[in-house]
């Protein structure tokens, strides 16, 4: 497990385990301060297989949720010992990816990021969840979509976005209207944005009438 310990005017603390949100039954290991962040490796949360490379914010002196760092940080193999300049401009780490060769060490810029994105499409009138529709993330400055993808069996969705943006998400299926939200993102480099939600209303128009014989003019039915 990652422990901590903190500093008063009478002196150090003790040692105080970092929570659940950090570690868990398996090994937490390597653990650096990098900026607002605890950066650390882990082979007991959910990730890619072995040991992957996690980051938690720090706010106020507590640890936050850990987000795994993906892709290309993370891969099947064990990914470790991350290490960046203070000005999290570029750093280092360890992995076993090309394991003909052994672990090997890795360089690269600019601090990760991963804000996720999620929320569920459903009928208006009905609230049943809507399948295949289209949601397209578009960056406000530029004007152009960074992100696009379609909700799956159970209309749901879930896209990438950065930090420090402003964004419109806009979503669009036959039969139904359009819609769209804004939406905006912190400093925070690791966040799930949770709830953004869509209830589209049908655009389908409605004909109705009755059918007659045109010689008996009696009503047709069926």
């Amino acid at each position: 497990d990652i422990w901590y310990i903190e500093r008063s005017g009478s002196g150090w603390s003790a040692p105080i385990n970092a929570g659940e949100g950090i570690n868990t039954a398996g090994n937490e290991v390597y653990p650096i301060i990098a900026g607002d962040y605890l950066i650390f490796s882990s082979d007991g949360h959910v990730g890619y297989g072995g040991f992957d490379i996690y980051a938690a914010r720090i706010n106020n002196g507590m640890t936050q949720k850990a987000y795994n760092l993906g892709h290309p940080f993370n891969t099947y193999a064990d990914d470790y010992n991350m290490a960046m300049r203070t000005d999290l401009k570029e750093g280092v780490f360890v992995s076993g990816r090309e394991s003909r060769r052994g672990d090997d060490i890795f360089y690269f810029k600019e601090f990760p990021h991963a804000i996720m994105v999620s929320g569920v499409v459903s009928d208006a009138d009905t609230k049943k969840s809507i399948t295949n529709v289209t949601i397209e993330l578009v960056n406000d400055k530029t004007g152009k979509t960074v992100n696009k993808i379609v909700t799956d069996s159970q209309g749901k969705y879930t896209l990438f976005a950065e930090p420090e943006q402003k964004y419109t998400l806009k979503v669009s299926v036959a039969g139904y209207s359009p819609a769209s939200k804004n939406l905006s993102t912190d400093a925070n480099r690791f966040a799930l944005i949770n709830g953004q939600d869509f209830n589209l209303s049908s655009n389908a128009s409605v004909i109705s009438g009755r059918v007659f014989d045109r010689s008996s003019f009696m009503a047709i039915e069926n």
